[in-house]
């Protein structure tokens, strides 16, 4: 299964595209964004209409089954609005995703939410962000130049820690 991975933030958004049968990234989605540079299996997107592009040719041009998207969690503490920025963002993405789906005629491609205590627990029971990274090291190698993970940044770890823990257990708690 293929598996469109996000961890979406205020003004921009981190992504992977990920193929559990291959246990690797799948590879450029196709056509270009609006400067004309190929839309690749992993990145960070402004969230204006560039992840959006990112969800279209996903859909269009691979055989993807699943959008999987951190979703915000309560923790008690009162919230500013970025946060509620960031929540508005997941849902035009949703939208964005049925859209894509009603006027091509895919069937079968969910969207689903993961909160990231899941994602966390499903990778051993990390507690910080950094044991998630070493998680994911341990598991496919250092994200330097000519390995596996080169590449991964910033929230790009985010993205593909909820793309491997689906891998790992698809049947993952949702939000």
């Amino acid at each position: 299964m293929k598996i469109l991975a996000i961890d979406p933030g205020q003004t921009e958004s981190a992504y992977v595209c990920w193929d559990t049968k291959r246990h690797d990234f799948v590879g450029d989605l196709g056509m270009g964004d609006e400067a004309g540079s190929p839309i690749k299996s992993m990145g960070i997107v402004a969230n204006k209409n560039e992840i959006f592009n990112v969800i279209s040719r996903t859909i269009i041009n691979i055989d993807i089954r699943l959008i999987a998207v951190e979703m915000m969690q309560s923790y008690g503490h009162a919230v500013g609005r970025s946060v509620f920025e960031t929540v508005l963002m997941i849902g035009c993405m949703k939208e964005c995703a049925f859209y894509e789906a009603a006027i091509i005629p895919i069937t079968n491609i969910e969207f689903k939410l993961y909160t990231r205590t899941v994602i966390k627990g499903a990778l051993g029971g990390c507690r910080t962000d950094t044991d998630v990274r070493q998680a994911i090291r341990q598991r496919y190698g250092e994200s330097r130049k000519g390995e596996k993970l080169e590449g991964v940044r910033r929230d790009i770890w985010s993205a593909l820690a909820l793309a491997i823990a689906l891998e790992e257990n698809p049947s993952l708690k949702e939000w």
